[in-house]
């Protein structure tokens, strides 16, 4: 009898772990299903803004931008995202140059792109592109240099040539992996 008992217990046992590990992988499934839709959301989200903005704004436009770390805790990854508003009908083309401002020894500054990386040079980073384009590259940020913010000029060319300036603040975006995950 109490061997009965103490059977019925680890089975009760075992079948709660069961259960609580059941429980935990669909949530971790749920929250993932989340995400995705979140990502797919935000694209849906982007490609109206090319093809059917609100506004009457049209051209070119200076999207967003990303900064992720790499494993060199001086080095970042960027990419801008550029994108023609409406007017898709004929190529847009030019270059796009940038600049890191913030601090060093306690002095405001900034430093062109062109000589934190190989990805671009003096005159820029070219484009060209119909609906939207991604300019990316690596830069090495100095080790005494804090980072504030990050200037984006885009400069296009041909008849309707338009030069925007757009400032984003430098948040670095955490980089997320599902490797080794079930």
């Amino acid at each position: 009898l109490e061997f009965a008992a103490l059977g019925k217990a680890a089975i009760h046992k075992h079948g709660s772990e069961l259960e609580r590990r059941a429980s935990e992988r669909v949530r971790q499934e749920n929250i993932q299903l989340q995400n995705r839709v979140s990502e797919l959301e935000e694209a849906v989200t982007f490609y109206k803004s090319i093809m059917a903005p609100k506004k009457n704004d049209k051209g070119l436009r200076i999207e967003r931008l990303e900064i992720t770390p790499t494993y060199n805790s001086s080095r970042y990854k960027y990419k801008v995202v550029m994108i023609q508003v409406a007017d898709n009908r004929s190529y847009i083309s030019g270059k796009v140059t940038m600049n890191l401002w913030g601090v060093r020894e306690g002095q405001k500054l900034s430093i062109p792109f062109d000589a934190m990386t190989n990805d671009m040079d003096a005159s820029g980073a070219q484009f060209k592109f119909r609906y939207f384009q991604d300019v990316e590259g690596e830069i090495n940020v100095p080790g005494d240099f804090i980072p504030e913010q990050i200037e984006v000029i885009a400069q296009s060319k041909g008849r309707k040539a338009t030069r925007l300036e757009k400032r984003f603040d430098w948040k670095v975006q955490e980089v997320i992996s599902d490797v080794g995950k079930g």
